[in-house]
């Protein structure tokens, strides 16, 4: 409602639904995540966010996404550098996966589960460390904030969370598609891989089972 107020005419876009914008600012649009990680939020789980967006013409140029749990309020401004807590924060620099933190969300999906299966077991020989947390953003925000290296999720909306796709590209590191194009942003899922550095992505690639 207060972006309502504030921007009337802009598009806003959440799972709670979606509001046209006027002709004339057709190319604006907000992207809102209320509670990204929902499963860990219902059970108590201090890893979920909310995620505020605003996109030019579908491209992320601003925005926050925090954990009202730690207080940690990550953000990012296009071409002004990403965010935490005021802080300025950069990807890592890994380009080894034997040296590199992942987090693997494989999905559900039955036609992902021989994925999965694959892309798990090869994660847990080749990684330094392979994790699931639950909480899409938030783990990419821990890509942007040199916690992890490595982010891949079999099924993923990316226009929910478009903002911390912002925040990863803005502190250096870049969200793929399996087939290592930049993603591009829309509300069908997606499986994505997210890297910290391009180097490391190259070298992950053969076991990503595509």
């Amino acid at each position: 409602s207060e972006i309502t107020r504030v921007f009337p005419k802009h598009r806003i876009c959440s799972e709670e639904g979606e509001t046209p914008a006027s002709s004339e600012f057709a190319e604006w649009e907000w992207a809102l995540d209320p509670i990204d990680g929902s499963a860990n939020f219902a059970r108590s789980i201090p890893h979920f966010a909310v995620c505020v967006g605003l996109l030019h013409n579908n491209v992320p140029i601003l925005g926050a996404v925090y954990n009202p749990i730690t207080d940690e309020l990550f953000s990012f401004e296009k071409g002004k550098g990403a965010f935490l807590n005021n802080m300025r924060i950069h990807s890592s620099t890994i380009t080894e996966p034997k040296e590199a933190y992942s987090l693997l969300r494989t999905g559900r999906k039955t036609e992902y589960l021989e994925w999965g299966v694959a892309t798990q077991r090869d994660f847990l020989t080749s990684m330094k460390k392979v994790g699931n947390l639950g909480s899409s953003a938030l783990d990419l925000c821990f890509i942007a904030a040199k916690r992890v290296e490595v982010v891949a999720y079999g099924t993923l909306t990316t226009q929910d969370i478009a903002v911390a796709i912002g925040l990863v590209r803005e502190a250096g590191g870049e969200v793929y598609t399996i087939d290592g194009e930049p993603v591009t942003l829309g509300k069908k899922s997606q499986l994505v891989v997210a890297t910290a550095t391009r180097e490391l992505f190259d070298k992950i690639q053969p076991i990503l089972h595509k």
